[in-house]
């Protein structure tokens, strides 16, 4: 089983994984957009995971992405999460 974790706005020390994904979902929601004059709000839910040295196959990574992007989805939108091995 992987670690998965929202990052917290109190925590003083981050991953590089954490800070990278958490400046990508901060740059898209200050991205506003303009569509026939109306200004339009965009967040994005970001999941970031790194490979370990017992993953055989990408698939292995990308699974583990798209689980901790699906359970931090049910807890709230416009977050950014770091997934790392277990």
């Amino acid at each position: 089983m992987s670690n998965t974790a929202a990052i917290p706005a109190a925590r003083k020390e981050y991953s590089a994984n954490e800070i990278v994904a958490e400046r990508i979902r901060d740059e898209v929601m200050r991205s506003d957009l303009m569509v026939d004059k109306v200004k339009i709000t965009v967040t994005t839910s970001i999941s970031i995971a790194t490979r370990a040295e017992t993953d055989e196959t990408i698939d292995s990574v990308l699974l583990r992405a798209f689980n901790a992007l699906r359970s931090s989805k049910e807890r709230q939108n416009n977050i950014a999460v770091a997934e790392s091995p277990a």
